[in-house]
């Protein structure tokens, strides 16, 4: 099932566990419970993924970046030059998000990328 409904996705899996009543939630920590009709108690962790500070968009890297260049190069430029570096990779399914290589290195700077 892929859904952008909350309430959608979390009734399939309570209904997979044969619930049909939800007479009480609970939310402790990182955990959502759920107290069905037989009084069983149904856990939930939740995980949210921290990594949001690694994802640039072509605007921010420009805005980061520009100022090494002299601003001779616009946002296109530059995330051309990142992308073929692998100083950033393109997020697969949203528009306009790169993920910067933590593990980049490179005996050339990715800035040099393409210079004559």
């Amino acid at each position: 099932m892929d859904t952008k409904n909350i309430n959608s996705a979390v009734y399939t899996i309570l209904a997979n566990y044969g619930v049909k009543i939800v007479k009480k939630v609970t939310i402790n920590n990182n955990t959502i419970e759920f107290t069905d009709q037989l009084d069983r108690v149904i856990s939930m962790p939740v995980t949210i993924n921290n990594e949001v500070d690694n994802y640039i968009t072509k605007e921010d890297l420009f805005k980061q970046q520009a100022p090494s260049f002299n601003f001779e190069l616009d946002s296109n430029q530059l995330l051309d030059k990142a992308l073929k570096s692998g100083y950033v990779t393109k997020v697969i399914g949203v528009i306009d998000r790169y993920k910067i290589n933590e593990d980049y290195k490179s005996e050339v700077e990715w800035w040099d990328i393409g210079k004559t």
